[in-house]
């Protein structure tokens, strides 16, 4: 039909959220201090374009001096100052489809901060955090027609490009066994 090719024509676009990485509750730092790396699977030969979008919230207890940066491999993309009363903000990234390693776009989370720049603090008492909401996610533009199901890089991407093949009534889907 013409609206099937207008889909394949306009490629397919597949989210994948925090959820899909095992974090459905989202992801918390506090004390000051955190880093974690995430993992987003991405059919290299397919992906045509890229967005990461996470929402954030954070707060500090004391006046402190606070930071998060977001690296994409091992670039940094993205670096802000956090002030101490509740914000929500949201971070949106054009991401290089180059960025797909191995099957996978690293990105990582870095927080850090300080209360004075003389003194130790007890962590547990810093009374912070920085939260990235559950609704956080990388968006990828998807060529229907290099779409191509690697099954050796895991079965969350297997599965998420099967569902995008069947939404977009794609024709044709290979799947290589390495």
């Amino acid at each position: 039909s013409t609206n099937d090719a207008a889909t394949r024509a306009a490629g397919v676009r597949r989210v994948i959220g925090l959820g899909e990485l095992g974090f459905d509750e989202g992801l918390q730092f506090s004390g000051l201090n955190g880093e974690r790396e995430l993992f987003f699977p991405v059919v290299a030969e397919a992906a045509r374009e890229m967005v990461l979008r996470l929402s954030l919230r954070s707060q500090s207890a004391f006046a402190s001096r606070r930071s998060m940066q977001v690296l994409v491999g091992d670039q940094i993309v993205f670096a802000r100052g956090l002030g101490n009363e509740d914000e929500s903000f949201t971070v949106e990234k054009a991401i290089d489809p180059a960025s797909v390693e191995n099957g996978f776009v690293k990105v990582t989370l870095r927080y850090s901060g300080a209360i004075t720049e003389d003194r130790c603090v007890d962590q547990r008492v810093a009374g912070d955090f920085l939260s990235v909401l559950p609704g956080s996610a990388l968006e990828v533009a998807l060529d229907p027609a290099v779409m191509v199901v690697h099954l050796g890089a895991g079965l969350a991407q297997c599965l998420g490009q099967l569902i995008n093949v069947w939404s977009a009534s794609l024709p044709v889907v290979v799947i290589t066994f390495v």
